[in-house]
């Protein structure tokens, strides 16, 4: 009934429907259409009434132990950490969503997110630990390891930044940015060698705009290379 009430823009009679649907079973509103109710709600501003329901749901059930239960508890923990994140509260979304993953729930989706929304304001070390949560949910994501290459390359951890800009050319061999990195960072080691073989890989798959300044950039490592022999 939340649904129907909210399509009509019934914003009072919705929130009674879906507070009370959420205080008994949250993952009926929670499901694969949870965003686009949240944007409902987070419009009018009455997104804090719906964390309140999953917290009474929380509260009242926090006591039951079994693994079935812990993940239902740390998935309701991670939707309040989820709308959280919507509402651009990162300090509280990172508590939320850190709890459901400690009782072993954790949405790939929203860690990336969390961690964009600590990149964009350069929060490294939150975002990085965002990232690494994602990557053990699935660690076939080149977005993650371009993400965590960058903030490797921000902090001073080249080697790093090198293994997982060579991860995501694991996944996208093609791929311009990662290939462009490495060309700058094995340029910044000192491996000459590697420099040209990537950013050669870059000039080939570079929008003509940018072919020009990768050949004079290849154009340079080869007369460095050349003049270190």
């Amino acid at each position: 009934m939340g649904d129907t009430f909210a399509a009509t823009g019934n914003i009072t009679e919705a929130l009674i429907a879906h507070t009370q649907s959420i205080t008994n079973d949250p993952f009926f509103f929670a499901d694969g259409n949870f965003d686009n109710r949240l944007n409902f709600y987070l419009s009018s501003g009455k997104h804090e009434d719906i964390i309140e329901a999953f917290e009474i749901y929380i509260e009242k059930n926090e006591h039951i132990t079994s693994d079935a239960w812990k993940n239902r508890l740390g998935k309701a923990n991670w939707a309040i950490g989820h709308i959280y994140l919507r509402a651009g509260e990162l300090d509280k979304s990172h508590e939320y969503i850190n709890k459901g993953s400690d009782l072993g729930y954790n949405d790939v989706k929203s860690l990336i997110a969390m961690g964009d929304s600590y990149l964009s304001q350069k929060k490294y070390i939150e975002a990085e630990e965002a990232y690494l949560k994602a990557l053990e949910k699935n660690p076939k994501q080149a977005q993650i390891y371009s993400s965590l290459g960058y903030i490797y390359a921000q902090t001073g951890r080249v080697d790093k930044a090198i293994e997982s800009n060579n991860k995501v050319l694991e996944i996208i061999p093609k791929d311009f940015d990662s290939n462009k990195n490495l060309a700058i960072l094995y340029q910044q080691t000192g491996q000459l060698d590697k420099a040209i073989e990537h950013a050669k890989v870059a000039r080939d798959v570079a929008p003509e705009e940018g072919k020009e300044n990768l050949d004079q950039f290849i154009s340079q490592l080869e007369a460095i290379l050349e003049s270190n022999n």
